[in-house]
């Protein structure tokens, strides 16, 4: 299943790759979202390329919670290629619920001037279950949505704080 989502930030993207990329403020946006726990790592920031992963423990969905428990770990990764010319970024978008058969896989763009910034994503999310993976896709789309959308709220706070 398709799913997208746009950012705006009141900032340069070099500002927001910088949020996007400090491990304070991914571990800040697990807690915000409500995390149980989380990890949170940072590489390839000398080559200019920087990858970032988030390991959180969050609550199950209240549809799934008696199959798999109160609790599920979502890893998201997140690979931004080099600057291009017009200061924008490029980046690969995973998220993985290990041992469970959820993937989204897809990209991530980031672009805009001195002043505001945008990030358009754009993936596809998989449930790999017979005959009812379509139907668990169409239930968790809204709250992979609805996360992908609360990150903005905390990178706007976060700007106007830091």
């Amino acid at each position: 299943m398709k799913l997208t989502a746009r950012h705006h930030f009141k900032a340069s993207p070099d500002r927001v790759l910088a949020m996007l990329t400090d491990p304070a403020f991914l571990a800040h946006a697990c807690e915000r979202l409500g995390a149980h726990s989380h990890e949170v790592t940072v590489d390839g920031e000398a080559s200019g390329s920087p990858t970032t992963s988030t390991r959180a423990v969050v609550e199950a969905p209240s549809e799934v919670s008696r199959f798999i428990g109160k609790t599920l770990t979502v890893v998201q990764t997140v690979a931004w290629g080099p600057r291009t010319a017009s200061g924008g970024r490029d980046g690969r978008l995973d998220i993985a619920v290990p041992g469970l058969p959820v993937t989204l896989t897809g990209a991530a763009a980031l672009s805009g001037t001195d002043a505001e910034t945008s990030i358009d994503y754009d993936g596809e999310l998989t449930v790999n279950v017979p005959f009812v993976g379509r139907q668990i896709e169409e239930q968790a789309a809204p709250e992979i949505t609805g996360v992908l959308n609360s990150q903005q709220a905390i990178g706007e706070e976060w700007l106007a704080t830091h």
